[in-house]
C-alpha cells in the first residue's frame, strides 16, 4: 500500500530532456474500522456507529456488524447485521434486555475483509420482568392471615436485577373485577420468597397472585391460587334480640335472628344465650348460660322480679361471637317470700313487741303483711292486717300465759308462705332484751348510716356497741343517740365491719335475745384497671384489660378512651358491656401514635382513668430505592421514579418534587403535592450539565427524602438513557493493527536502504572528486550497476499478506512472483521537453537488466539510468551536462 501514489519518468541526453507521470493505485482489503460507539440502546436494540477506515483508494462495499451475548458462546456463533459501505450505523435487534453483548464491525470489498475493530462491550437496557413467579403456594395461617411462598421467575426473563416481589390478594368470591391489593416484598434466599398477607377477612375465598419487579418495572402476575382463610368467632351478633316473661316469673323466653352472613366468619353452629343478674348490694354475679341450635329458648330457673341482662352470640367452630348489646329483662312478680327473722320479746306487762325482716329476696311489689296471732288456749288465731313498709308491731292486753305467732307476706301475685311459728310467754316480770334484728347493710362512701337497737326489761338496759369485738369508743363520726340507735356520718370504707349491739342487765332471761348484729359494707368508686396493647396492625389497635379493686361492687361497663399522640385532638370513646376485657379499635391512620386508656363505671362510680398507654399503628414512613434507581436522565429531561419507592405498609399520599439548577445553591420546589404515579418527567433542562434533584415521599407514618445529582447527557443522546451510561469503543490505534504494522516496517525498511544507498553514492563520488577523474568509466559503471539492483528492488519490493479473497482478473498482483515481465500499469501525464503532452495510455514495460544481455530484441541500455522520482508529478527540464557529450 505505500508504494502507492504519483511516479514522474525523466530522460535526458545531449539532446534535451523529457518527463512523463505515473498514477499507480495499489487496490487491497479495507482497513479495519475504528471509533466503535453506541449512539443509542434499548432494551431490545442496539444502535452502534463507526468512523470509515483511514486507508484510501480501497473503496468499502460493505460494512459487517458481528455481535454476540459476551457470557457465552463464539464469535463464530456471532449473529451478523451487513449495511452499505456508505452507512456507518447498524441498528442490532432484536437483543435480550439487560444483557451484556460483544460488538465489532468489519469493512470488506470484492477483495476481502478487513481486519475487525476493536470489540465494544455494552449492555443492553433493561425492562420489566417478562415472566411470573413460579411454584406460587398459600395456604392458611389464621382467620385473617395467608402464608404465601414463590420461586423466581425464569433467569433470562429477569432482563434486570430483581428488586423484589408485590404480592397481590383480592376476594375471590367478589370475581374477577375485583383489583388485586399489592404488598411489596423483598428477594429471599434463593431469589424467591415468603410473606404472610394479614389484614385479611375470616373464612373468605382469596385469589393469591405475585409479580416479580426491577428497576424498569412489574411483570405479569402469576396465575392466582385460590385459598380460604380459618375460620374465627362471628364479628356481629345476632339480631332482633328480644325477651319476656314466663309464666310463674321463674323463666324469660328469649327470641333472635341470625347475624348478616358476611359476618359468620365461618359454618354458624349454634347459639350462646347468656343471662346475668347482677346484685348492687354485693359483688356476687349470677350468670347462667345455655347453648341452643335455634332461634328462641327459655330460660327457667330464674329469681322472680328481678332484672337480667340478656346477650346472645352466634357460635361457629373457632368459639362464640360477639354478643348481642345488653338487653335487660325483668321476671314476672311473684307470691311473697317468707318474711326473715320474726322476733317476739316482752315489753311490759300484759304487752309485747314483735320484729321482722321484709322477704329476701323480694319477688314483687309488696303489698302488705299478715301477722297471725293465737292465744293461750285459743283454736283460731286473731289475724292483724300490717302495712308493707311496717318492721315491728306491739300487743297489748295479753294475757299470761303463752301466745304464739307467725308472720305472713303479700305482693300482688298472692300471699306467700308463713314464717315459722314462735311462741312467747308472758310473765309478771319483763326481763331485758334486743328487740331489733341486725343485718346487712351496704353503703356508699360518704353516707351516714343508722343502726337501731331497741331494747325492753324493766328497769330498762342501757345498750353498747362494738365493732368486731372491740368496744366502740367516741369518735366525732360515730354517735349513740338517745333510743340506743347508733349513727356513722361520712362512711369511709375502713368502718366496714360487724356492728354488735348487746345489753347488760342482772335480770336476763336464758330464752330472751340480748344482742343483735348489722354487717355493714362500704362500697367505694372502682379503682383504674390495667391495661396493654395485645396487638396492633395498620389501621388497628387491639386493647386488653384487666379489673382493679371493684369497690366492692360489681363493674356495669368499661369505656375505651383513645386519641392521636401528636398534636392532641379530640378523645373518642367507646362504652362496652362488663363482661368484655378486650377491644378493636378500628379506622386508625397508618404508622400513628395513640394514647390509650380505659375506665371501668360501677353504680357507685367511675374509676379513675388507666395510666394512659402509647401505641403506635404499624407501618413506617416510605422507603427510597436504591440511589441509582431514584431518577435518571437524558440530555433535555430528568425522569423521577416516583413507582419504585416502597410504601412503608401506609400508603404514599404524595410526593414534593424539588430541582437545583446547576451553579445555584437553591432548590426550586417543582411539585409540592404530586399524586403516586409510575414516573414523572422534568424537561426543558440543559444538555450536558448537572441537576440535584430532591425527592420526597409522604404517607400516614412520616416522610422520607432522597436527594440525587443528575447528569443530562450531550445533545441529541441517549433519549431515555440516564446520563453517564454512554459507552464508546476504545480507538483503534495502529498497533493493533498487523497488517499495518507489516507495512510500516516494509515502508520504513525501504526507506533506509534508499538513505544507505545515497550515502554509499555520496562517499564515492566525494572520492572519486578527491582522485581526480581517474577512471571514470569505471567508476560510473559500477555506480549504474548498484542503481540498477536498487531500482528493481524497490520496484518490487512487497509486504506478504494474507491471502485475499478471489477477485476478478483486472485486480493488481500483490506478491513479487505474480508480477510478469511485462506488467500492465495506469500512466499519468506527462510533458516533454517541447511541452508536449502525452495522453495517459496503458504501456508494457519491461524489467531489463544489463547483467543479461539484450531482452526481447532490444538493445542493452545506456549506462545512464533514467533518474525517477516518486510522487512528484511536476515535469523536469534540465540542460545535458558538457562533461558528458
Amino acid at each position: 500500500m505505500e508504494d502507492a501514489g504519483d511516479y514522474t519518468c525523466t530522460a535526458s541526453n545531449s539532446y534535451g530532456r523529457d518527463s512523463f507521470a505515473v498514477t499507480l493505485v495499489v487496490q487491497d482489503v479495507p482497513g479495519s474500522p475504528h471509533g466503535l460507539r453506541v449512539s443509542q440502546r434499548g432494551s431490545r436494540y442496539l444502535v452502534v456507529s463507526w468512523l470509515p477506515p483511514t486507508t484510501t483508494h480501497t473503496p468499502v462495499d460493505t460494512y459487517i456488524v458481528q455481535y454476540r451475548p459476551a457470557t457465552r458462546g463464539t464469535w463464530s456463533d456471532s449473529q451478523e447485521e451487513s449495511v452499505r459501505g456508505e452507512t456507518t450505523t447498524a441498528r442490532l435487534t432484536p437483543l435480550v434486555p439487560d444483557t451484556q453483548y460483544l460488538v465489532r464491525v468489519l469493512a470488506a470489498n470484492h477483495l476481502g475483509a478487513s481486519p475487525h475493530s476493536e470489540p465494544l462491550q455494552v449492555r443492553t437496557e433493561g425492562e420489566a420482568p417478562s415472566a411470573p413467579p413460579t411454584s406460587v403456594r398459600s395456604d392458611a395461617v389464621s382467620p385473617t392471615s395467608l402464608r404465601v411462598v414463590w420461586e423466581p421467575p425464569p433467569a433470562h426473563t429477569h432482563h434486570g436485577d430483581l428488586l423484589g416481589y408485590h404480592v397481590g390478594v383480592r376476594r375471590h368470591d367478589l370475581g374477577n373485577d375485583e383489583s388485586y391489593n399489592f404488598s411489596v416484598v423483598g428477594v429471599g434466599a434463593g431469589g424467591g420468597g415468603r410473606e404472610v398477607v394479614t389484614a385479611l377477612r375470616a373464612w373468605v375465598q382469596y385469589a393469591v397472585a405475585v409479580r416479580a419487579y426491577n428497576a424498569h418495572g412489574a411483570g405479569p402476575v402469576s396465575p392466582p391460587v385460590v385459598v380460604r382463610t380459618l375460620e374465627d368467632v362471628p364479628s356481629s351478633p345476632p339480631v332482633g334480640v328480644e325477651c319476656s316473661g314466663g309464666a310463674g316469673g321463674t323463666s324469660l323466653h328469649v327470641r333472635w335472628a341470625p347475624p348478616p352472613p358476611a359476618f359468620h366468619n365461618g359454618l354458624l353452629q349454634g347459639y350462646r344465650l347468656t343471662l346475668t343478674r347482677l346484685d348492687d348490694s354485693t359483688e356476687k354475679v349470677e350468670e347462667l348460660t345455655k347453648m341452643t341450635s335455634g332461634r328462641e329458648e327459655s330460660m327457667g330457673g330464674l329469681r322472680a322480679w328481678s332484672n337480667y341482662t340478656v346477650t346472645v352470640s352466634a357460635v361457629t367452630r373457632a368459639g362464640a361471637g360477639v354478643s348481642s348489646p345488653d338487653l335487660v329483662c325483668t321476671t314476672r312478680e311473684d307470691v311473697a317470700g317468707v318474711p326473715g327473722g320474726l322476733r317476739a320479746l316482752q315489753s311490759d306487762v300484759g304487752a309485747a313487741v314483735l320484729t321482722w325482716l321484709p322477704p329476701h329476696p323480694p319477688t314483687g311489689v309488696l303489698l302488705g303483711y299478715t301477722l297471725n296471732h293465737r292465744p293461750p288456749h285459743a283454736r283460731a288465731p286473731l289475724q292483724h292486717p300490717l302495712h308493707a313498709h311496717a318492721n315491728s308491731h306491739t300487743l297489748t292486753h295479753l294475757n299470761r300465759g303463752t301466745h304464739e305467732f307467725w308472720l305472713t307476706a303479700r305482693t300482688r301475685a298472692g300471699e306467700g308462705k308463713p314464717t315459722p311459728t314462735i311462741k312467747l310467754t308472758i310473765l309478771d316480770q319483763v326481763a331485758a332484751g334486743v328487740a331489733s334484728l341486725g343485718k346487712e347493710v351496704v353503703a356508699t362512701l360518704g353516707d351516714d348510716v343508722r343502726f337501731v337497737c331497741v331494747t325492753v326489761g324493766s328497769p330498762p338496759a342501757t345498750p353498747t356497741w362494738s365493732v368486731d369485738g372491740r368496744h366502740l369508743g367516741k369518735d366525732g363520726r360515730f354517735t349513740q343517740e338517745a333510743d340506743g340507735s347508733l349513727v356513722i356520718r361520712g362512711v369511709e370504707r375502713g368502718d366496714r365491719g360487724n356492728y354488735t349491739c348487746s345489753i347488760h342487765s342482772v335480770r336476763k332471761s336464758p330464752y330472751v335475745h340480748t344482742s343483735t348484729t348489722y354487717v355493714l359494707h362500704v362500697q367505694v368508686p372502682p379503682t383504674a384497671p390495667s391495661v396493654h396493647i395485645a396487638d396492633a396492625t395498620s389501621s388497628t389497635l387491639t386493647v386488653s384489660w384487666a379489673a382493679g379493686d371493684t369497690g366492692g361492687a360489681p363493674v356495669r361497663a368499661w369505656a375505651v378512651w383513645w386519641r392521636a399522640a401528636v398534636g392532641g385532638g379530640v378523645w373518642h370513646t367507646r362504652e362496652l358491656g362488663r363482661t368484655h376485657s378486650r377491644h378493636v379499635i378500628n379506622e386508625l391512620q397508618c404508622g400513628t401514635e395513640y394514647q390509650v386508656y380505659v375506665t371501668a363505671r360501677t353504680h357507685v362510680g367511675v374509676s379513675p382513668p388507666s395510666r394512659p398507654l402509647t401505641a403506635r399503628t404499624s407501618g413506617s414512613p416510605p422507603v427510597a430505592p436504591p440511589t441509582r434507581h431514584v431518577a435518571s436522565g437524558n440530555s433535555t429531561g430528568v425522569w423521577a421514579w416516583l413507582g419504585r419507592w416502597a410504601d412503608g405498609g401506609c400508603p404514599i399520599t404524595h410526593f414534593t418534587l424539588e430541582l437545583r439548577r446547576p451553579r445555584d445553591p437553591s432548590w426550586t420546589t417543582l411539585a409540592s403535592s404530586l399524586a403516586p404515579q409510575d414516573v414523572y418527567e422534568v424537561g426543558g433542562l440543559q444538555a450536558g450539565a448537572v441537576y440535584g434533584l430532591r425527592l420526597t415521599a409522604h404517607n400516614a407514618a412520616g416522610a422520607t427524602t432522597s436527594t440525587v445529582d443528575i447528569s443530562t447527557g450531550p445533545g441529541g443522546g441517549l433519549g431515555a438513557q440516564p446520563a453517564g451510561e454512554l459507552e464508546l469503543a476504545p480507538p483503534n490505534p495502529i498497533h493493533t493493527d498487523p497488517r499495518l504494522m507489516a507495512s510500516a516496517a516494509a515502508s520504513a525498511l525501504a526507506l533506509a536502504l534508499t538513505v544507505a544507498a545515497a550515502v554509499l553514492c555520496f562517499r564515492r563520488r566525494v572520492a572519486a572528486g578527491r582522485s581526480g577523474r581517474g577512471a571514470p568509466e569505471d567508476q560510473e559503471a559500477e555506480q549504474n550497476k548498484t542503481n540498477l539492483l536498487q531500482q528493481r528492488d524497490t520496484y518490487y519490493a512487497t509486504v506478504r499478506k494474507p491471502q485475499p479473497v478471489p477477485a476478478t482478473l483486472e485486480r493488481i498482483p500483490e506478491y513479487s512472483e505474480d508480477i510478469y515481465p511485462y506488467a500492465t500499469f495506469q500512466l499519468g501525464e506527462g510533458r516533454g521537453a517541447q511541452d508536449d503532452t502525452v495522453t495517459n495510455k496503458f504501456q508494457t514495460f519491461v524489467f531489463q537488466d544489463s547483467r543479461y544481455g539484450v531482452t526481447e530484441g532490444h538493445p542493452p541500455t545506456s549506462p545512464h539510468p533514467f533518474p525517477c522520482h516518486a510522487h512528484d508529478p511536476r515535469p523536469t527540464r534540465e540542460t545535458a551536462d558538457p562533461g558528458h557529450r
